[in-house]
């Protein structure tokens, strides 16, 4: 474990940092396949959205557009029998949350925030680390505990869009 904040074990966060990807617009699927394959491996569990940002990044581009997006999700869909895909309601976006981590790894590792950000960690990474919070301290949903949640992930913006994807967080455990 790389540190301990509130009493929550951290593992360290592993980036993946490569270049020379395909162009996703112009790519073989099998080549995405790889690409995404490879990402996985490294930053698995992983939010879809960081996965596509990473990826375009690495073949040069800056942004994760509609077509790309499609492409991707399509290679994505493809790899189902290698990788795991968990979908969790997500208030920030009009799409869910989908986390990607390849078959047989744990679902769920409780990292460092790393270079990721609130909405770039699984919601259900957040919902262990408030489920650990709890235990430690038993709270409700105050805004005491949302802080510490955030200081965890060495955070500190407590926006109404952090709230809501907090919340979210939240309703997993209560779905459990």
């Amino acid at each position: 474990m790389a540190k301990t904040r509130h009493g929550v074990a951290l593992a360290r966060y592993e980036t993946w940092e490569e270049t020379g990807a395909p162009n996703p617009r112009t790519a073989e699927p099998s080549d995405l396949r790889l690409w995404i394959q490879k990402i996985v491996e490294v930053e698995g569990p992983i939010v879809a959205d960081r996965l596509y940002s990473l990826l375009v990044r690495s073949s040069g581009g800056s942004r994760v557009t509609k077509p790309v997006r499609r492409v991707l999700n399509r290679a994505l869909y493809r790899m189902q029998h290698q990788l795991d895909i968990s979908e969790f309601a997500s208030p920030v976006t009009n799409w869910p949350q989908r986390v990607v981590k390849l078959r047989g790894a744990p679902p769920v590792v409780v990292r460092e925030r790393g270079p990721r950000d609130l909405y770039e960690i699984p919601l259900n990474e957040i919902a262990a680390v408030i489920e650990d919070l709890r235990r430690r301290r038993p709270l409700s949903r105050d805004e005491s505990l949302m802080r510490d949640v955030l200081d965890v992930y060495d955070l500190v913006r407590m926006t109404s869009k952090t709230v809501d994807f907090l919340e979210a967080a939240f309703h997993l455990l209560e779905a459990e």
